[in-house]
């Protein structure tokens, strides 16, 4: 059993979460961490896709978070979040990464505060405004070529990652707090002092929406990674090499996503009128 230690990082919320505060907040935490220590980050906020200025995206399309500051074209997209995580592959650190939002192009939700009126369900895809995506390409300009993620020998990257839903959905709240974050909430309680994996965090939280047609976690993680122990506590959970890897969900039919689609657009359509 590895030594428990509290996360140093402080929370980030609304004018605090800028692009460079997420970023220096993150590499502030990994700076500071030591060979052997577990670092969680969780983001929970709006999620979108930005045209891949440097192209080397196969769809044209880089995934960002979305920060406070956006709209002066200050996205944190996956370029900048490869390049910064890979400065620390070689520190001997466990990332783990929690991502409540959405990595689609297809919804048509707009963002809003956390203290915004809301309807029951939400959508937390984000469409970029021309004016910020044209902010964002006069930010970056040739810069994101710089800032791309380098090359590695394996197509995973060394952190594990947990996804609230894959790159062709979105991700949903409800009453103010997103479903996949209460679902990982729920499913860490069940989970703690079980010497479970993190393969068995995967399984758990894929079974909670395996009836869910709208939204399915996704998980990456090398295999020797996917089955250690929950961050680095309790016994080696009993997960063979063999059976450890990434979770995927069934591909959703067409109806099924074309009906993600529509419900977006209803909701938008709804949120308009109120």
């Amino acid at each position: 059993v590895r030594e428990v230690k509290v996360l140093r990082g402080a929370p980030l919320f609304d004018e605090a979460a800028t692009r460079h505060g997420i970023a220096d907040a993150i590499d502030r935490l990994l700076a500071d961490s030591q060979r052997g220590d577990t670092v969680v980050i969780h983001y929970a906020g709006h999620g979108t896709q930005l045209p891949d200025l440097n192209q080397d995206e196969g769809d044209g399309f880089d995934e960002a978070w979305v920060p406070f500051d956006y709209m002066s074209g200050e996205f944190f997209i996956d370029d900048d979040q490869g390049a910064l995580f890979d400065r620390y592959r070689a520190a001997g650190i466990e990332l783990v990464l929690f991502t409540d939002c959405c990595h689609s192009g297809t919804n048509t939700r707009a963002a809003f505060t956390r203290n915004a009126p809301q309807t029951r369900a939400n959508s937390r895809y984000l469409v970029p405004p021309a004016e910020a995506v044209r902010r964002f390409r006069e930010v970056r300009g040739g810069a994101s070529a710089r800032t791309a993620r380098a090359a590695a020998p394996d197509a995973l990257g060394w952190e594990i990652h947990y996804a609230a839903c894959r790159d062709s959905q979105s991700a949903y709240e409800h009453d103010g707090q997103g479903d996949f974050t209460r679902a990982l909430t729920a499913t860490l309680t069940d989970l703690a002092n079980r010497g479970a994996s993190y393969m068995d965090l995967a399984t758990r939280l894929a079974a909670r929406f395996a009836d869910n047609v709208l939204q399915s976690p996704g998980f990456r993680a090398l295999p020797e990674l996917s089955a250690l122990p929950l961050f680095g506590s309790g016994e080696r959970a009993g997960v063979s090499l063999a059976d450890a890897g990434a979770v995927t969900a069934p591909s959703s039919p067409p109806a099924t996503a074309d009906l993600a689609r529509r419900l977006d657009a209803l909701d938008a359509k709804l949120d308009a009128l109120a």
